[in-house]
């Protein structure tokens, strides 16, 4: 209820039992005073009646002076118990009236007492019979209708009601609760006014009459007018928003739609044979492009989020491959910094999941980036691990990076701010990536903490709810039981993911940096295997025996000189960052390269089956038509093109009625385009498509990159949704998908 409702008139909130005996106190108030006045009256009969014995006694002895002892001890006896009795009445009268006088007090008191308590409150009190007749008005009713509260008795109240709810009929306060609120504007002399009145019933518990009714009001004019005020300042907040929200997106096609060219056609040009320096200004011209287009992005996320609009697209998913994969994608940028960068997903998280990848993805992008962009040497490390006795995951980034001072650690979550802020500031970016990063963890139910120590590096975590697919947790297997791995000469963030790996599957992990220490270890110890970076690699002889296998592990950039590691004289290797089902199968003795001795053979994979497709453009920019044609001409792909919605109706129209053999393999349609755009076009050829004809896949190709952009053009019936600026592979891709076909 609102606050109105808590702030009802005091009288109302007596119990209305309390009231009820009130009242009936105040009807008997008139026959207490008839008792008082029989009381008097009985007590002088019996003062009279007592004076007879007396009188006896006085006339025995002024008749009877010959009267023996007896009779004058008898009229002695008889006078002197008419005294007592006249003493006793007395006293117990005087008790009565004491008792009768201090109950008439405290009742004068109580009502004196709730009687200020009504007029004190300021609000609106009124009885009537149920035929409405007033018996009751305090004075503020009557001041307030400019009336003398006596004068109102015995009259109908005539408020003058201008809008609100009619004033309920007796009948509803007969029945349970007995009891009704409702809001009039009423208008009085001094003005109109809104109340809100609380009606109660008092009814006569043995027969269910109703009795009289108890009106409490309030004036909440005020209240009122504070809500409508609230009222037009949210429709003016929600029209800021909607607009905003419009600003944005027309902002973001505006924008997309050049970049698709520019990024195109820097794409189309590094394709061709070009100087180193112009190779150069190529990438630059798509990095600064990308960079664009994921600030868009951002923004439309911030935006999104804000407005409440986000929402998680929940499904299983595997949450190591979606933590590795992410690692994998962000190994590049950190190798050519020269850092280490690795993932350690706990084994009990084995299988499918349940919970928004996507976002999870962004989130892990958002923090892992952040990690590898402000550290300058070390490592960027990524964890997951199963909190016991529940469905929680610990996810956490850490690094070796410049760290943060606990000032900024308390601003770091907020939009458009960094912890390198100042004008000198060494390292790029908006500051939105953390503020969007906490608003999606907490949209999944969780919340980003951040640790730090300035100059010794971040540590962002998360516990997010990720409930098994298949309620059931994955047998933790220990293929490593009881066998001892060195690992030498690696990086840290690697070192840890190894080890942690091999003692979670049963094995001891043992680690050097030193070639000389890691003869003695390997003489002590005799592993299964050696694990070696790529720099002892290059430069250790063993003075004994080497284990039966031994892996080189390296970086992407050292294939090219370490090979496969058999020159070094190494069995195998692995490539950073590891994978947990790469490290589990070399280091197992089953399937490892020791299992048989050498390094199982790769089996090639077959070239794909190339099918060129017939492809109709549906494009009003010229430049993104050019570039769209080029791409799928340079695949190999039949194309036409055509400029509108209404153009390609009437193709689709002519050649379903001709019966032709050249309809078009796939569809790609502009939304936003003149005479008839992309959806009314989808929807008109979907109408004109037959069972027997089958449906021809339409994939739209739009700048419109909002979630709603998406979900018109499938329910409009296109089958496949592609936001520019667009990647020559993820086109592919879609129609792949879309056709079956390479």
């Amino acid at each position: 209820m609102t606050s109105t409702d808590s702030s009802m008139d005091t009288v109302s909130s007596i119990p209305i039992e309390e009231r009820r005996s009130l009242h009936r106190r105040l009807m008997r108030g008139g026959r207490r005073s008839l008792d008082r006045d029989w009381l008097q009256f009985g007590l002088g009969g019996v003062l009279a009646l007592s004076m007879i014995p007396m009188l006896v006694l006085v006339l025995s002895f002024y008749y009877l002076p010959d009267a023996n002892t007896a009779t004058l001890q008898l009229a002695l006896g008889l006078a002197l118990i008419s005294a007592i009795s006249v003493a006793a009445a007395w006293l117990i009268a005087r008790a009565r009236m004491e008792k009768l006088r201090e109950r008439t007090a405290k009742l004068e008191a109580s009502t004196a007492r709730y009687q200020g308590l009504v007029e004190a409150q300021g609000d609106l009190i009124v009885r009537r019979k149920p035929d409405g007749t007033v018996t009751f008005a305090n004075n503020n009713l009557a001041k307030l209708l400019k009336k003398n509260s006596d004068e109102m008795c015995g009259r109908r109240l005539g408020l003058s009601i201008l809008d609100g709810q009619a004033t309920p009929l007796a009948e509803v306060l007969e029945r349970p609760p007995h009891r009704v609120r409702y809001e009039q504007q009423i208008k009085t002399k001094a003005g109109t006014i809104w109340v809100l009145w609380e009606d109660f019933g008092l009814v006569d518990l043995q027969s269910g009459n109703l009795l009289e009714i108890q009106s409490s009001g309030r004036d909440i004019t005020e209240l009122k007018s504070v809500m409508h005020n609230l009222s037009v300042a949210k429709e003016a907040a929600e029209a800021a928003s909607h607009s905003k929200s419009g600003f944005l997106a027309t902002m973001s096609h505006e924008i997309r739609t050049p970049m698709n060219g520019v990024l195109g056609m820097a794409g189309l040009l590094r394709g061709t044979t070009l100087t180193p320096e112009q190779e150069s200004y190529t990438d630059a011209i798509q990095d600064s492009g990308r960079a664009l287009v994921s600030l868009i992005d951002d923004i439309l996320d911030l935006s999104k989020i804000e407005a409440g609009k986000m929402d998680l697209s929940i499904k299983p998913f595997d949450l190591v491959e979606i933590l590795e994969s992410t690692c994998e994608l962000l190994a590049p940028r950190a190798h050519e910094k020269g850092l280490d960068i690795a993932c350690y997903v706990d084994p009990r998280l084995a299988g499918n999941v349940v919970g928004d990848p996507a976002r999870l993805r962004q989130v892990l992008l958002n923090l892992a980036g952040n990690a590898a962009k402000f550290t300058d040497a070390g490592s960027v490390m990524i964890t997951a691990e199963a909190e016991r006795g529940s469905s929680a995951v610990l996810v956490t980034v850490s690094d070796t990076g410049i760290g943060m001072t606990p000032e900024d650690t308390d601003k770091v979550f907020h939009a458009f701010t960094q912890a390198d802020s100042g004008h000198d500031r060494s390292y790029g970016g908006t500051g939105l990536g953390l503020a969007i990063s906490q608003k999606l963890v907490k949209l999944m139910g969780g919340s980003l903490r951040v640790t730090s120590e300035l100059g010794e590096g971040s540590s962002f975590s998360f516990s997010i709810n990720l409930p098994r697919a298949d309620d059931k947790s994955p047998a933790l297997e220990r293929p490593l039981e009881g066998r001892t791995f060195v690992l030498a000469g690696l990086d840290e963030a690697t070192r840890k993911c190894a080890a942690s790996y091999i003692e979670s599957w049963g094995g001891r992990a043992k680690w050097t940096n030193s070639a000389h220490a890691l003869d003695a270890m390997i003489q002590l110890s005799k592993p299964e295997c050696l694990v070696c970076g790529p720099e002892l690699a290059r430069t250790y002889e063993a003075t004994g025996a080497r284990p039966n296998h031994s892996l080189v592990v390296m970086p992407p950039s050292a294939r090219k000189e370490i090979g496969d590691g058999a020159e070094l004289g190494f069995s195998g290797y692995l490539v950073t960052p590891i994978r947990q089902a790469t490290l589990k199968r070399e280091l197992s003795p089953e399937t490892g390269h020791s299992a048989t001795g050498k390094k199982p053979a790769r089996a090639p994979k077959p070239a794909p089956d190339h099918v060129a497709l017939n492809i109709l453009l549906v494009e009003d920019n010229p430049l993104n038509a050019m570039l769209a044609l080029k791409v799928l001409e340079n695949a190999g792909h039949k194309t036409s093109r055509l400029s509108n919605g209404q153009e390609v109706v009437d193709k689709i129209q002519a050649d379903l009625a001709d019966r032709a053999d050249d309809l078009p393999d796939a569809i790609l349609m502009d939304v936003q385009m003149p005479v008839l755009d992309g959806l009314m076009a989808t929807r008109k050829i979907r109408a004109l498509e037959s069972d027997d004809d089958g449906e021809i896949p339409i994939v739209a190709l739009t700048a419109n990159a909002m979630p709603e952009d998406r979900e018109a053009c499938l329910e409009a019936g296109m089958n496949a949704y592609l936001a520019k600026p667009f990647d020559v592979d993820d086109l592919s891709a879609v129609l792949q998908n879309v056709t079956g076909n390479n």
